[in-house]
């Protein structure tokens, strides 16, 4: 029997805002006890919002979606931002293609890759706002199967709803609370508000005899790791040339024989030089000791990166950065982001409710784009892809 398909992504909902609070997120908890709740689910490379977002509704990496947030272009010489781009198809694109409605409230990642604001069987909304605005206008869809400035005769096959809350607060760039603990308290007083209004959907979705016919799918995008500025990103230009003797430089002006290219906590590196030996330079990277991961090109081959990703990859030690842009923050203040290769960067909240399914909890290592074809399986809807979910 085919199901209604509601999918939810909460920006910046790393796992560890929900472990180990038992007593919170009454909501949140109870769908998770009656679904399949994906313990071990994580982002991929890289671990940010647009890549991560456009690779859950294709089921794909970058190396096949085109968008890993910036690369460096050899040929041109020039720093690549890849925007909203995305080479694959996304889902509300294959059920547009099979006779489908879509509907789609702020869930950029399908704007105009399937829904537009002026199809109304395949409708992209941008209501803008925070979690409780945009919970707001879900709420009066199935209340009453009406949006501001629209209304229907029943309901679409599958619904995209994203918000975006748990993110600003996570990165700390306004609010400035000066502790870790601080942050992530600050993050889930967000998450409170959310899993209230999440109550509240799931209650008028009960009320409408809903719930014996849907399917929820409900992740992130990424997890978050905090760390103080400054950046380390000239001390490891400086450690990095005297180690393996070759010129070595963020700014491809300098004519370098290795480019670093900070991506927040992260950084992408390229060799552009023949003199350049790889292990020589991987060798050298691993005896720093701010370094704690370093992914070789053909690591990132094997994860399925964009070729013009990088040649390597760079991830520090907690609580340090590369990213280039702090000089305007104060000395010591605490922020938080993306990195693709910590733990609590990497690891998200996933689980998926659908009527008449048993409820367990699956510790195997999922990665989030494996998660839509799982949804769309149980909801007898077409899937964007044949291959296994286990990453």
């Amino acid at each position: 029997m085919k199901k209604h398909l509601l999918y939810i992504n909460l920006d910046g909902f790393a796992y560890y805002l929900y472990s180990n609070n038992p007593d919170r997120f009454p909501h949140l908890r109870a769908l998770a006890s009656s679904s399949t709740f994906f313990a071990s689910c994580y982002s991929s490379i890289p671990s940010i919002t647009v890549p991560m977002q456009v690779g859950i509704v294709t089921g794909k990496k970058c190396g096949e979606t085109g968008n890993c947030y910036q690369y460096f272009d050899k040929d041109t010489r020039s720093i690549v931002k890849t925007g909203r781009l995305n080479k694959s198809k996304t889902v509300a694109q294959l059920l547009a293609e099979n006779g489908y409605r879509v509907l789609s409230i702020q869930q950029f990642a399908v704007e105009n890759h399937g829904c537009t604001a002026f199809d109304e069987d395949h409708l992209y909304i941008q209501p803008g706002g925070d979690a409780v605005n945009r919970f707001k206008i879900l709420q009066d869809y199935y209340e009453s199967l009406s949006l501001p400035g629209h209304s229907f005769d029943s309901l679409h096959d599958m619904v995209l709803f994203y918000a975006d809350d748990l993110d600003s607060a996570g990165h700390n760039y306004k609010e400035h609370q000066n502790t870790e603990e601080e942050r992530v308290e600050n993050v889930r007083r967000k998450l409170d508000v959310i899993d209230r209004e999440l109550g509240k959907t799931l209650n008028i979705i009960d009320k409408k005899g809903l719930m014996d016919s849907i399917t929820i799918l409900l992740t992130a995008d990424h997890g978050m790791v905090s760390y103080t500025t400054p950046s380390l990103l000239p001390i490891l230009v400086d450690d990095l040339s005297k180690k393996t003797g070759y010129k070595v430089s963020s700014d491809i002006t300098d004519s370098p024989d290795i480019f670093l290219l900070p991506t927040t906590i992260e950084c992408q590196g390229y060799i552009l030089n023949d003199i350049v030996e790889e292990e020589k330079v991987l060798s050298a990277l691993k005896q720093l000791e701010y370094v704690e991961v370093v992914l070789s090109k053909k690591d990132l081959e094997k994860e399925g990166v964009l070729d013009s990703f990088g040649d390597f990859l760079i991830s520090p030690i907690k609580g340090v950065a590369f990213y280039s842009g702090l000089d305007q923050i104060p000395e010591g203040v605490l922020l938080a982001s993306h990195d693709s290769l910590n733990e609590e960067a990497q690891h998200v909240f996933a689980l998926i409710f659908s009527s008449g399914e048993k409820p367990c909890v699956l510790k195997e290592k999922y990665q989030i784009q494996s998660l839509m074809d799982i949804a769309l399986r149980l909801s007898s809807l077409p899937v964007l892809d044949k291959k296994g979910g286990l990453a």
